[in-house]
């Protein structure tokens, strides 16, 4: 693990977390007028509403912007980086190459997990501390969509609400570092896969919000029974997973990967 932490937490990367850390919760935490928001557009994509109590959307664009890069960023690299370095052949003199494989990947999916989190749990906080006139509950649900993802739990329960939306960020954060390290070592570049993982949400968000309303009713209808959170968000989650996997699985087994 130290091995890996060496690798992910050099300095420039942390420089930049705390650069987004700050301008992130400052913007949310000096919007004004004071008030309970729902805000659906943190992660910029359907299948990922946040939590971030924000009063415009300012803090959550560059939440979006954030998460897109700093988990394509912070350790999906690092088989191209070995590829380039020589330093896979080292590594696989010592050890199993498919254990190395499967632990690079795990903790590529887990350090973007947790950097994607951090941001909104530090928001959480902040304005549970620092502005305590706002309310245990900063959900205003005249604001929320009826068909948006965990309503139901929010209504029976707000702490299991929060559980559920937190691991939801996490499994984004994961899901796109995952995505961005398989276009990267394809591609052999440093950077692309961040930018396609960002391409494609984009993409996708303007389908959804501005092809589909103009075609025929009828298709319409059936288009708009995918929408829901839950079945939408399996798809986007498919998109980005599963070619992810595929190209893995078969390069593992012919242990070529670099």
């Amino acid at each position: 693990m130290k091995f890996f932490n060496m690798r992910a937490l050099n300095k420039k990367k942390l420089a930049l977390f705390a650069i987004f850390l700050i301008l992130i919760n400052y913007l949310s935490l000096t919007s004004y007028p004071i008030k309970d928001n729902f805000d659906k557009m943190a992660l910029q994509s359907p299948w990922v509403e946040n939590i971030l109590c924000d009063n415009t959307t300012t803090a959550s664009y560059i939440y979006a912007l954030y998460v897109f890069i700093f988990s394509g960023f912070i350790y999906a690299d690092s088989l191209v980086i070995d590829r380039e370095s020589g330093l896979m052949n080292i590594i696989s003199s010592k050890i199993d190459y498919k254990k190395y494989m499967i632990k690079t990947l795990c903790y590529n999916f887990f350090i973007a997990g947790i950097f994607a989190l951090i941001p909104a749990l530090v928001n959480l906080g902040l304005w549970f501390s620092v502005r305590t006139n706002v309310p245990l509950v900063y959900f205003n649900t005249m604001n929320m969509n009826p068909d948006a993802l965990f309503l139901g739990v929010f209504f029976k329960s707000h702490i299991v609400f929060y559980i559920l939306h937190f691991i939801k960020i996490f499994l984004c954060g994961g899901i796109i570092a995952t995505f961005a390290i398989f276009i990267n070592t394809s591609l052999n570049n440093k950077y692309i896969g961040m930018v396609v993982a960002f391409i494609i949400d984009i993409l996708l968000s303007l389908i959804l919000v501005r092809v589909m309303p103009n075609v025929e009713v009828s298709l319409f209808i059936f288009v708009s029974s995918l929408m829901k959170p839950d079945i939408l968000t399996l798809i986007i989650f498919g998109v980005f997973l599963i070619p992810s996997l595929i190209y893995f699985s078969f390069r593992l087994r012919r242990r070529d990967i670099l």
